[in-house]
């Protein structure tokens, strides 16, 4: 397994412990942001947000510093699942 199938790998096995929807997409182009300016969404206090545009979907979040930043990573591993369709319950 390469290092981006890892990493991805990573990605969807973090997220969120509470209930959700699973994901309905099978595929979407993703756009990654790396601030966490949610607020201007009204999402104060997100460490992360996930919005739809026409064509794709954008990440805001923090930018991992390292494979190691597990909460940078947790963040990005549940965005993308909202990109995916996931939501919470």
């Amino acid at each position: 397994m390469n290092c981006m199938s890892t990493v991805l790998l990573a990605l969807f096995l973090c997220g969120c412990a509470s209930a959700y929807t699973g994901p309905v997409r099978d595929r979407t182009e993703v756009v990654v942001k790396w601030d966490a300016d949610c607020e201007t969404m009204g999402l104060d206090g997100a460490r992360g947000c996930a919005t739809w545009s026409d064509t794709f979907c954008e990440i805001h979040a923090p930018k991992p510093e390292s494979f190691l930043d597990s909460r940078a990573l947790q963040t990005l591993g549940h965005e993308l699942l909202h990109c995916l369709g996931a939501m919470h319950e």
